[in-house]
């Protein structure tokens, strides 16, 4: 199946679009909509009728099932299938200036409606999740963070195992990292890798725009720091990235295709949707899954392990498919329950809110995209191997955050082609590439949200449509009022010498024609209601923790509670939510996952040899 933008394509076939943009489209379904991953010749079939027995079943090849799927085919005498129920990762995934959100690798889920947010969007948050080889790593910012030190210490001390806290992990970020910036490995070497499966780097072009803003940030009285290394991040810094000589690196792209066709004992099944893991019930062990490929069913056994790692969202939806979550939220779905545990519970989210506006021109114009794209496709250079203008983060501290180095709001810019960008309520092209605006919104994000949401089972149709998402934004009143002390601390940027000598102003983001100077509690709670979501970080629908915590679904070792031969490695096992995007520690649980399970299997088979 050929990639589809089809958030733009609906968007043009409901409003039209211009003839710059319908050109957009017809290039990029000509050059970029197609796989090269398909060329492999390995191991990958289109069913499973004659080889179904392995000893590790992965289900979900995404920012944790590639890392698995790489590290444990290490062991040559263990057979390992991927299970991916998205398609192979599209040469439009490698380029970064594009956005792959609201496409066909997406599954485009929809939150419940929210109480305190997403008025743009009818109370219903766009919820996206990558369906695709390299899951959400294929379509989400690139950004490469960690959060703080304290994250990964809370985290020790609310499973009671010290092996999740700072120090522990910090080695699997490392393994895993193949950090390309000279500068910070020399003045950090403590806490960056070199030569590991994922490269880090800064993007190669630099937008005009992009340090004006980050000497706005300077102007505010922030520090440039190094925001990953695990020290102080407060302050403003350039962006690091999951990128590599100017295109996008998945988890697919890093940990998959450098083995795919060499491993003999790796089988990759994409287009596979995973429906029910088999479990025995007189002997609670999960003995493998049943999946549906061109709706057919088919049936993969494992000999040791069945490992979930389909992301915080449809991991507990197939645990709950499964028989396997609370009774009531199973009952109403008609789904028979096998086991109690509080599965969907305990979603956390870094919510955003887009509070100001600005007019801000880039030079680049889209009528170019041909141009672009041809220099993108020879070189890996140029505009399209960036995201515009959102090359800079801030981590700041808000005055209801006093502790020394931790920040509690995260700040971005990000461009916006829109039909006028001095007009509030003028309609953004909102798939458009990052490379082309005429606008910038600043995003302010809360870091350690405190309000909870869950994941619920459909009450119809429960294997087939999508899961009941209900991230309860603000509901919290704490969040609420650190969100707001973030906008008014950013507010700032806008009387700084760098924004004035560019003729910076603010503009009312759409449907907050408020005054802010006369009516500054109301634009808040206006742009909070209206202009917040999600940036792409669920966790904490399968919440590790102590044996005698009644919120756990797994424990420290990720095995889920009262069943064997059933883990799930991804970031729902997350028990708090980091300081920071979420794509880095999940591939560090699933490198830490991948040595606690040959630890267990390798170090048995030995004592049985003795």
């Amino acid at each position: 199946m050929a990639w589809q933008a089809l958030g733009l394509r609906q968007e043009c076939a409901r409003n039209g679009c211009s003839p710059q943009v319908m050109a957009f489209l017809t290039l990029v379904s000509i050059y970029v909509s197609r796989s090269n991953d398909r060329l492999f010749e390995d191991d990958t079939r289109d069913d499973l009728e004659n080889d179904s027995d392995y000893d590790f079943i992965i289900v979900g090849a995404g920012s944790a099932g590639c890392v698995l799927a790489n590290r444990l085919s290490e062991t040559e005498d263990w057979r390992i299938l991927l299970i991916e129920a998205g398609d192979e990762e599209p040469v439009a995934a490698d380029v970064p200036a594009l956005k792959m959100g609201s496409s066909s690798v997406d599954y485009g889920y929809v939150t419940e409606p929210e109480p305190e947010a997403c008025g743009l969007t009818n109370n219903r948050c766009p919820y996206p999740r990558g369906k695709v080889m390299g899951g959400s790593s294929s379509i989400n910012g690139m950004w490469y963070a960690r959060g703080s030190r304290h994250d990964y210490d809370e985290w020790a001390n609310l499973t009671g195992d010290p092996d999740w806290s700072y120090q522990a992990v910090l080695p699997y970020f490392k393994k895993s990292e193949d950090l390309r910036v000279e500068k910070v490995l020399k003045e950090h070497p403590e806490a960056h890798g070199s030569g590991g499966y994922q490269t880090v780097d800064y993007f190669p072009y630099e937008d005009d725009n992009s340090r004006l803003i980050f000497d706005a940030f300077r102007d505010m009285g922030l520090t440039e720091v190094e925001y990953t290394s695990g020290d102080d991040m407060v302050g403003v810094s350039k962006l690091l990235r999951t990128t590599i000589q100017g295109s996008r690196q998945s988890t697919n792209g890093a940990f998959i295709r450098p083995i795919r066709g060499r491993r003999k004992n790796l089988t990759i099944l994409s287009n596979a949707k995973v429906t029910k893991i088999i479990i025995d019930p007189e002997t609670n062990r999960a003995k493998g899954v049943i999946y549906r490929q061109r709706r057919r069913s088919g049936y993969a056994y494992a000999n040791k392990e069945v490992i979930l790692s389909a992301g915080s969202i449809d991991s507990p939806k197939l645990l709950m498919l499964s028989g396997i979550g609370p009774a009531d939220i199973l009952k109403e779905s008609g789904v028979p329950q096998i086991h109690e545990l509080p599965v969907g519970s305990n979603l956390q989210d870094h919510v955003n809110v887009m509070g100001f506006g600005m007019a801000m021109s880039s030079r680049l114009q889209l009528e170019n995209f041909r141009n672009d794209l041809a220099y993108w496709l020879s070189t890996h250079e140029g505009p399209l191997s960036s995201t515009g203008v959102m090359d800079v983060v801030a981590h700041v501290q808000t005055p209801l955050e006093s502790r020394p180095g931790v920040a509690d709001m995260q700040v971005h810019v990000v461009g916006q082609l829109t039909q006028r960008e001095d007009e509030p309520k003028s309609k953004a092209n909102s798939n458009m590439p990052f490379a082309y605006y005429n606008r910038a919104n600043m995003g302010v994000v809360l870091l350690k949200p405190q309000s909870r949401g869950s994941v619920k089972l459909s009450k119809t149709r429960p294997e087939a449509s999508a899961p009941r998402i209900s991230p309860n934004y603000f509901t919290d009143p704490d969040d609420k009022q650190h969100m707001i002390a973030g906008l008014r601390l950013m507010r700032g940027i806008f009387e700084t010498e760098t924004f004035k000598k560019a003729g910076l102003k603010l503009v009312n983001m759409q449907g907050c024609d408020q005054q802010l100077d006369r009516n500054e509690d109301e634009y808040y709670d206006c742009v909070i209601r209206r202009h917040s979501g999600t940036i792409y970080h669920p966790v904490g629908t399968c919440k590790m923790g102590r044996d005698d915590d009644e919120t756990a679904v797994v424990d420290a070792k990720l095995k889920v509670r009262g069943l064997k031969a059933l883990r799930v490695v991804d970031a729902s096992v997350m028990p708090s939510i980091v300081r920071g995007n979420t794509n880095a520690p999940t591939i560090m649980i699933a490198e830490r996952a991948s040595d606690m399970i040959k630890l267990e299997w390798l170090s048995s088979r030995s004592q049985r040899n003795l």
